[in-house]
């Protein structure tokens, strides 16, 4: 059982040093929310001790200027596995959430109104990969999902931001939202989350943020911890290099190596998952932004061009017998496609318009048994968050559903793809294109 793991904590960890007779002060170091109670403040007693009932402020920070709250403690809760228990009373040492002030940031200081003694502030890294999550579009919406309106996918997000302050969540004027995170990997966890709670919606691709200072334009700079067995040195160092990451510092820690690089944030994102490949999985990698520097133009990566359905229906084994000859297929014989769907990756740097739904036509001729039954696909390239979102152009979309991942263009049939493109487009057929897709 766990319980010698138990008795060693208590054995090895030090008890709380915390004054018990001192006014109360404790740091928030997390958030939740409940419906009822509203915001609940998380932290560890650092002195003292607190009851329901009791006046108390909240300061934001160390500095001199620092906004400061009052208010009264509502209730308190602390854990009991996986859900709260309320109480009466905490003590110095205990873990609390506390409901009565309403505010959204880490790192300040709850303490008693006569002995406002601000702890060191919390500082929590700057978003630096933004996402557009939209209502679902596609010819196949309301399908799958079971919150698919706009109005659903509001309440969610708004409901994301009560709880995850490193998530920044803006309304655009087109009715999408969009999402500021530390990384295509938190990106990706919240998109898994929506899926998994039933939600339909579509992504457009991530860029990263940039800042302007002065005329000036500035892109984030991101520190990189990974360590690695030493077996997979080389190709940790030969991955960072084509992305163009400057080295640091290299340790040996026993039979493993740390590395500490230091790399734009552009070029960090889908590195992860091609690092997990390349290692087998025998990797641990942190990466924090460390400041922004100046803006430097680089060539966009090479990407090859996508396969795109020219019909809607179902994907007939036959055809994709010869399509398959083009490239990378996404999907399997029997798969729902529509018009405008990415069914494949081409083999080439240029888009490939094809039909996926073409049957073998039935014939009086005598055929070989072998070209009527013998189809023999190749296995599929699986669709995943994470690679759907780093492959994704600037005119392609993700649809998200509980059960598919598609990709998809963002105008759907050949001749508005073809329109889109056109120097001399009209600013009135630019609309009615966008009022399509919207």
């Amino acid at each position: 059982g766990i319980k010698p793991l138990l008795d060693k904590i208590i054995d090895y960890i030090e008890p709380p040093k915390g004054d018990q007779n001192a006014p109360f002060r404790m740091q928030v170091s997390s958030l939740d929310y409940d419906l009822h109670l509203g915001r609940l403040l998380i932290g560890k007693v650092d002195r003292g001790k607190v009851s329901v009932g009791e006046s108390v402020s909240f300061v934001e920070s160390d500095e001199p200027n620092a906004k400061k709250l009052n208010g009264k403690v509502k209730s308190l809760f602390t854990k009991s596995g996986l859900n709260y228990e309320e109480i009466t009373e905490c003590v110095t040492g205990d873990i609390i959430a506390v409901a009565g002030i309403e505010t959204t940031s880490i790192g300040g200081t709850l303490c008693h109104p006569t002995a406002v003694e601000p702890m060191p502030v919390i500082k929590i890294s700057e978003p630096s990969v933004q996402i557009k999550i939209e209502a679902n579009t596609s010819p196949f919406v309301g399908k799958e999902g079971k919150f698919v309106t706009a109005k659903a996918l509001q309440q969610r997000l708004e409901k994301e931001a009560e709880t995850n302050i490193s998530l920044k969540i803006t309304k655009t004027d087109g009715g999408g939202y969009i999402v500021f995170g530390r990384g295509e990997l938190q990106l990706s966890i919240l998109i898994e989350e929506l899926r998994r709670e039933g939600y339909e919606f579509q992504v457009r691709r991530p860029e990263v943020i940039l800042k302007e200072e002065n005329g000036i334009k500035y892109e984030p700079l991101e520190e990189v911890i990974i360590d690695v067995p030493q077996e997979y040195q080389g190709s940790v160092q030969a991955a960072m290099s084509e992305r163009r990451a400057d080295i640091v510092d290299i340790k040996n820690i026993g039979d493993n190596v740390r590395f500490t690089f230091h790399i734009l944030t552009r070029n960090l994102l889908g590195l992860r998952s091609k690092l997990v490949n390349d290692t087998k999985g025998n990797i641990v990698m942190n990466n924090f932004l460390l400041k922004y520097v100046p803006f430097t133009d680089q060539p966009e990566p090479f990407r090859k061009g996508v396969m795109i359905s020219l019909e809607t229906g179902t994907a007939m084994g036959y055809s994709l017998n010869t399509i398959q000859e083009r490239g990378d297929l996404f999907i399997e014989p029997m798969t729902p496609v529509y018009e405008g769907m990415i069914i494949g990756i081409h083999k080439y740097d240029n888009d490939l318009e094809v039909n996926p739904c073409k049957e073998r036509q039935k014939s009086g001729v005598r055929m070989k048994h072998d070209e009527i039954t013998q189809t023999v696909l190749k296995a599929i390239k699986p669709l995943t968050i994470d690679f759907a979102l780093l492959f994704l152009a600037k005119d392609e979309i993700l649809e998200v559903t509980p059960k598919s991942l598609r990709l998809r263009k963002v105008y759907l049939t050949k001749t508005e793809r073809d329109w889109s493109k056109r120097a001399n487009l009209t600013d009135y057929a630019k609309k009615q294109l966008e009022i399509k897709y919207s």
